[in-house]
C-alpha cells in the first residue's frame, strides 16, 4: 500500500516549489510517537489501521487525504502536542526572504494561532487575514472585533485582495456583536480605501447584516460614490431582499427604471430590478425600460433578463407579456437578447393553458411568429 502526499520546499533559487511524492508504507513504518501519554511504536498495523480510516480517501490503491484540511488541523495539533518553542515554530511557518507565513501553510497556521496565543499575537499584527481560516468561532466576540479591525487595517497589502472570492464562505464566521457599527462606521469614512470598503460590504452580505440596508441604500443612490461601491452596496441589498423585507427599498425604482447603456450603470439596473421586481415595478412601467445590452455584457441586468424576468413574472402579467412580444418581435436584432426572454415567455404560458386569456393570447402570439417567419 502506499500513501500519496504533498510536499512544498525551497530550492536553490530560493523559491517555493511543489513536489508530489507518493510514500511506500515501509518508509512511513518507523519511529515511536506519544499520543495521549501513551507510547507506541509505528508498526505495520498502526499504518494499515490509520490509513483505512475516514480521514483518507480509500477508494484508490494510493491513499490520500480525504480533505486537505484535515491534514492542516492535524499538524496544527501535533505541533501543539510536541510544545514547539515559538522561535522554532516561526522558523517553520515563515519564507526567510520576505518573513511571511508560506502560503501551502496558512491553513495550519490558522489552527496554530487557535491553540497558540503568542503565535495569534504575531499573526494579528502581520497577517490577521489568515485568521479568517482558523476556527473564529473559538474566540470572543472582542477578539473577533480586533481581528476584522487589523483585517481591515492591513488589507490594502495582505493576500485578501488575490483570494477575495476564494474565502467569501469564510467570511461569515468574522461576525459578533458589534459587526455592523464597525462595519458601518469604516464605509461610511470618506478617507478610507474603496477597495477594503468593499471588502467590508461583502462580510456585511455574507454574514446578512440586514440593519446597514439604510446605509447601503444611501451608497446605492449617490452618484458621487464610487461605482464599484454601489454595485457591491446592490449586491449585498439584493442578498437580504431573499431573507426578509427592506424597509425604504422603493425608492430605487428610479434607478431601476434608468436606460443608461453604460455596463457599470446596467449593472445598478439590474441589481434594482432583482431587488424590486415584481413587487415594486409594473409590467407596464418595466417593458419600456428593458434595453438591448451590449454584446459580452454578463452583469446583473443580464442576469435579471435572462433568469427572474420571466421566472418571477406574476400570472396575471403573462398574457400581457405575450401581446408586447407579439407587437415587437419582428424589431428584434439577430443577436438580441429578447429571444430568449421570448422562448422563456412562451414555455411558461403552456403551464396556463387553463386560464381563457393566456390561452388566446398565446395562441395569436404564436400565429404572428409563424407569420412573420420567426423561428424558436
Amino acid at each position: 500500500m502506499r500513501f500519496f502526499g504533498k510536499v512544498w520546499y525551497l530550492d536553490g533559487g530560493r523559491n517555493w516549489k511543489y513536489d508530489r511524492r507518493v510514500y511506500s508504507q515501509s518508509i512511513l513504518r518507523q519511529g515511536q510517537e506519544t499520543v495521549s501519554d501513551q507510547f507506541f511504536a509505528v508498526t505495520n498495523d498502526c499504518i494499515t489501521e490509520t490509513l483505512a480510516c475516514g480521514l483518507f480517501d480509500s477508494l484508490r490503491p494510493r491513499r490520500g487525504w480525504a480533505h486537505w484540511s484535515f491534514l492542516e488541523f492535524l499538524a496544527a495539533d501535533y505541533i501543539k502536542q510536541k510544545e514547539i518553542q515559538l522561535v522554532q515554530l516561526l522558523s517553520l511557518i515563515k519564507n526567510p526572504i520576505d518573513r511571511k507565513v508560506i502560503p501551502q501553510l496558512r491553513g495550519v497556521v490558522a489552527w496554530l494561532c487557535s491553540f497558540n496565543n503568542d503565535l495569534y499575537q504575531i499573526i494579528i499584527e502581520k497577517e490577521p487575514e489568515i485568521l479568517i481560516q482558523s476556527d473564529i468561532t473559538l474566540f470572543s466576540d472582542n477578539n473577533k472585533e480586533t481581528i476584522f479591525c487589523a483585517i481591515l487595517d492591513n488589507y490594502e497589502t495582505s493576500s485578501l485582495q488575490i483570494r477575495f472570492f476564494n474565502l467569501t464562505s469564510q467570511y461569515k464566521k468574522l461576525n459578533h456583536s458589534n459587526l455592523a457599527n464597525q462595519i458601518q462606521e469604516y464605509i461610511l469614512n470618506p478617507d478610507n480605501p474603496y477597495s477594503t470598503k468593499k471588502f467590508a460590504i461583502r462580510v456585511a452580505k455574507e454574514c446578512d447584516l440586514n440593519t446597514l440596508s439604510p446605509i447601503l441604500i444611501r451608497l446605492l443612490l449617490n452618484d458621487d460614490e464610487n461605482i464599484r461601491i454601489r454595485i457591491a452596496a446592490g449586491y449585498a441589498l439584493e442578498s437580504f431582499s431573499h431573507s426578509s423585507d427592506i424597509e425604504g427599498i422603493e425608492v430605487l425604482i428610479p434607478l431601476a427604471l434608468l436606460d443608461d447603456p453604460i455596463n457599470d450603470r446596467l449593472d445598478l439596473k439590474g441589481l434594482c430590478l432583482n431587488i424590486l421586481w415584481p413587487q415594486f415595478i409594473g409590467l407596464n412601467d418595466l417593458i419600456d425600460h428593458l434595453p438591448e445590452p451590449s454584446s459580452g455584457y454578463l452583469g446583473s441586468y443580464f442576469r435579471f433578463i435572462v433568469e427572474n424576468f420571466i421566472e418571477r413574472l406574476p400570472e396575471t402579467e403573462i398574457a400581457a407579456t405575450l401581446i408586447w412580444f407579439q407587437g415587437n418581435s419582428a424589431n428584434f436584432s439577430d443577436f438580441s437578447i429578447f429571444h430568449k426572454i421570448l422562448e422563456q415567455i412562451l414555455a411558461k404560458s403552456l403551464n396556463f393553458t387553463d386560464n381563457e386569456e393566456i390561452f388566446n393570447a398565446l395562441g395569436q402570439t404564436l400565429s404572428t411568429l409563424i407569420l412573420n417567419q420567426y423561428y424558436l
